[in-house]
């Protein structure tokens, strides 16, 4: 144990200093880790941009936390400091059951009175981080969408463009309603925040009166990334387009997954009668695509990601075999966009 504090003792000086806010480089980092490990196979270097880039912000993907844990456990070196830095971005303790390559850490220190101290020290630190209000209004909008997505068509096509609206007023107020503002999805997020706001399942209960949503509406926990949202976007449609001018602006200040936006670029092309003439070809992360032959060109991808921060289709096939062979488990989100 003490070791585990003097790890714990090197992560808090290691990851807090005066933070960096430009998600441009964030991501660019992130990328070389992720490169360094699962296509040049050079463990060192991918273990030191992960950890130059924890050091360098203080909002950190938790995907991205994951990934490191995994890694370092897989090649035997310490990822209790990880752990640590999970706690302060959503992360929970139970997380860690679900994970094949940190499981014995979980059934040994599940109930270690040392660690859910230090889980609850880093756990406040992420719910000040939380907009209450913002997340209250997605909750609300997300759950009352799903119930109209089962009334008449041209009637839900007004309700999710007044949807859209709604949202793109608080981008304005606060930023991307993404994991930097509203935290990854959590059941039990409101009661956390000792708040009097209704938790996610309460809430469905209350506004879905006639079980229109019931029994298959969740918020994917296992996930450990944000889907309520995002889930809006996916049905409008063009909201790629739509919400164009907001893209990289928000990529930049880390209030959206550059995936996040692939996926909506993508999921355009499962419209009928949306215009696809501007698009930029495909990014190839929406598994509810159709993808044509005609179109699917890794390079061109490869040149579409890139602009957007987002790393190659072949590192991306690396970690599908790294799952098949090694247990490595990735979040992936909503239609699979990370």
């Amino acid at each position: 144990m003490r070791c585990l504090f003097l790890l714990f003792f090197i992560s808090s000086s290691l990851f807090s200093q005066e933070f960096k806010s430009d998600y441009f480089d964030y991501h660019n980092q992130i990328n070389k880790a992720e490169n360094f490990y699962f296509i040049e196979k050079n463990v060192d270097s991918a273990l030191f941009y992960y950890n130059k880039t924890f050091k360098e912000f203080d909002f950190i993907f938790v995907r991205d936390i994951l990934t490191s844990i995994q890694i370092a456990s897989f090649e035997n070196k310490p990822f209790d400091q990880y752990i640590f830095l999970g706690f302060s971005n959503g992360l929970k303790i139970e997380h860690l059951k679900s994970i094949p390559l940190v499981e014995k850490y979980y059934f040994k220190n599940k109930t270690n009175k040392k660690v859910i101290d230090l889980f609850k020290t880093n756990r406040d630190k992420y719910l000040k981080r939380i907009n209450v209000d913002y997340l209250d209004f997605i909750y609300n909008l997300s759950i009352n969408d799903q119930i109209d997505k089962h009334k008449e068509r041209k009637i839900y096509k007004g309700k999710i463009k007044y949807s859209i609206t709604l949202i793109e007023k608080k981008i304005i107020q606060y930023g991307f309603p993404g994991e930097k503002l509203l935290g990854i999805s959590d059941s039990t997020i409101f009661k956390d925040l000792n708040s009097n706001k209704l938790d996610f399942y309460a809430r469905v209960k209350k506004i879905d009166r006639f079980n229109k949503v019931i029994g298959y509406f969740n918020l994917e926990e296992a996930e450990m990334c944000l889907k309520l949202p995002y889930l809006i976007f996916v049905h409008q449609f063009d909201s790629y387009s739509r919400y164009s001018d907001y893209w990289i602006t928000e990529i930049k200040k880390g209030n959206v997954h550059p995936r996040v936006v692939g996926m909506l670029h993508d999921n355009t092309y499962r419209c009928s009668f949306c215009s696809t003439k501007k698009l930029k070809g495909y990014f190839g992360n929406n598994i509810f695509t159709t993808y044509h032959n005609n179109l699917w060109d890794i390079k061109k991808i490869n040149k579409n990601r890139k602009s957007l921060y987002i790393n190659s289709f072949e590192v991306d096939l690396m970690k599908k075999e790294y799952e098949t062979k090694h247990n490595f488990i990735f979040s992936y989100g909503l239609f699979h966009h990370r």
